[in-house]
C-alpha cells in the first residue's frame, strides 16, 4: 500500500496508558500534536499493506485514517459483541 492510498494509524500503548486530560474530556478528537508530545514519534505506526490485507485493531487506542491522497481505498469494519440478543430473546419468556 502507498501513502497516497490513506494508511492506518495506530498510537502504540495508547490503550493502556491514557493522559488524565484524555481519559476525563468529553471530547474523543486530539490534535496529531498533542499525540506526538504525549506518546512520542516512535509509538506512532502506520498500517500498510497489499489490497485484501486485513488487520485487528483495539478500539481503545488512539487510531485515525489518512485520507487518500491519489488512490480509491475500500474499508470492511466487522465488529464483535460479546452478547448474544437473539437468543436470549428467543429463551426470555420459557423460564
Amino acid at each position: 500500500m502507498e501513502l497516497s492510498s490513506g494508511p492506518h494509524v495506530c498510537v502504540l500503548g495508547s490503550h493502556q496508558n491514557k493522559k488524565l486530560t484524555h481519559q476525563l474530556s468529553c471530547f474523543t478528537g486530539r490534535s496529531d500534536q498533542d499525540i506526538t508530545d504525549y506518546y512520542g514519534t516512535d509509538n506512532i505506526k502506520l498500517v500498510c499493506g497489499k489490497a485484501g490485507m486485513g488487520f485487528v485493531e483495539y478500539p481503545y487506542c488512539f487510531h485515525k485514517v489518512i485520507p487518500p491522497s491519489q488512490k480509491n481505498r475500500l474499508m470492511l469494519k466487522i465488529v464483535f459483541g460479546v452478547n448474544n440478543y437473539r437468543s436470549y430473546q428467543r429463551y426470555q419468556n420459557k423460564f
